[in-house]
């Protein structure tokens, strides 16, 4: 049974959960109430599945996220990550994306990651972008790049290829 069918989280704390909807709110420009509960059940089990050491690392990244201490450091306000507006959570993504210690680009590209992938692997938000969803098995059905809108088929022998 999975943390989606008993409807519980098993890594995403609630201040966990609220430091990530607003990563992704100020990485992705989603609404907090836009992002779905598939959102955070994907994140969730996404991170379930990764080695305990990386999980850890996750830990400490989400802590740090929450502490205020960090936040009177990176913008000035002694307050939590998920309580700064918008335009304070940007601002602080970018010191982030663009510092000199490697440690906090890190960071920033494993929440800008778990983010999108949460977010774009919904299939509700396929349809917003455009997407058809996934091509493997359907090459038949949908346009390639090498072969345009025309239908694929595939040899039916080795000596055509």
């Amino acid at each position: 049974m999975s943390a989606k069918d008993s409807g519980s989280l098993e890594f995403l704390s609630p201040s966990r959960l609220e430091t990530l909807e607003a990563v992704a709110e100020a990485i992705l420009g989603v609404p907090r109430a836009e992002l779905g509960d598939d959102f955070k059940f994907n994140v969730d089990e996404y991170i379930i599945g990764l080695p305990l050491h990386l999980q850890k690392d996750l830990k400490r990244l989400f802590f740090s996220l929450g502490s205020p201490f960090v936040s009177l450091f990176f913008v000035g306000r002694f307050s939590r990550f998920s309580r700064l507006s918008i335009t304070q959570r940007r601002s602080y993504l970018k010191k982030w994306s663009l510092s000199r210690i490697p440690l906090l680009r890190t960071g920033y590209v494993a929440l800008k990651s778990l983010c999108g992938w949460g977010y774009y692997s919904q299939e509700s938000v396929h349809a917003e972008l455009d997407y058809p969803g996934p091509t493997i098995g359907r090459e038949d059905e949908t346009p390639t790049l090498l072969y345009g809108k025309q239908k694929w088929h595939p040899p039916s022998s080795a000596k055509e290829r």
